[in-house]
């Protein structure tokens, strides 16, 4: 996956107002032939989105060029702040999940201070976000990133880029392949039925058209 992100029919689409609209589970989803885990259903039904919001955004040129960072650092702060302030209320409640820790807004924030400015204060963008399993969707798409973040902040220590403010694209360090296993362990406890990977596929899906919305243009700070 790439910060960049992570699998669907191509269905993104930018809010209309200030939640973005839930993005309706398809018949296809309870139709599909797979799935007996969750991430397996999440993977299958939210490809396209994923190849498609991959191909839309150009991290890599636009964070190695310095007078593009601060924007795309302030773009990537809103999708953050927007989700996780939708799933917290759920999420935050689950023991193991430890979802405290996996908030990267304050990294971002962080990332922007380094740069020389101030977080702005947040704008009313939101994500909908209206089942648990819907959080776990949402969620997928943000540990997923983690991951994809390693991969930009590779390729661009090759092309030589300062990699300054970027901290929060590898919060996890050594500890992403476990830190990944452990999400897998949780949504597969907690997203066990068809209806609940549904679900899950809905809010995946909702949360690429929210990081579409938050990223493609370029951000001004």
């Amino acid at each position: 996956m790439t910060e960049s992100f992570s699998n669907a029919p191509p269905v993104l689409q930018a809010s209309r107002s200030n939640a973005t609209e839930p993005v309706p589970a398809t018949p296809s989803f309870a139709r599909s032939p797979a799935a007996s885990r969750a991430i397996d259903r999440l993977r299958l039904h939210t490809r396209a989105a994923h190849a498609e919001l991959d191909e839309s955004l150009h991290l890599i040129d636009r964070l190695s060029a310095m007078p593009q960072r601060l924007g795309v650092l302030a773009g990537y702060h809103r999708f953050h702040h927007g989700t996780e302030a939708a799933v917290a209320p759920v999420l935050g409640r689950i023991a193991d999940l430890d979802f405290s820790a996996r908030r990267r807004s304050p990294l971002i924030a962080e990332g922007i201070g380094i740069l020389g400015q101030e977080v702005l204060p947040a704008r009313a963008d939101t994500l909908g976000i209206f089942t648990r399993a819907e959080a776990f969707g949402a969620l997928y798409v943000l540990e997923g990133s983690s991951l994809g973040g390693r991969v930009i902040l590779k390729e661009l220590k090759r092309r030589g880029v300062s990699l300054a403010g970027l901290g929060f694209l590898d919060p996890y360090g050594d500890n992403t392949g476990p830190r990944w296993q452990s999400f897998l362990a949780i949504l597969e406890r907690e997203v066990a039925s068809g209806e609940q990977q549904c679900d899950a596929v809905t809010g995946a899906l909702s949360t690429f058209a929210f990081a579409k919305s938050c990223l493609c243009k370029e951000s001004t700070h």
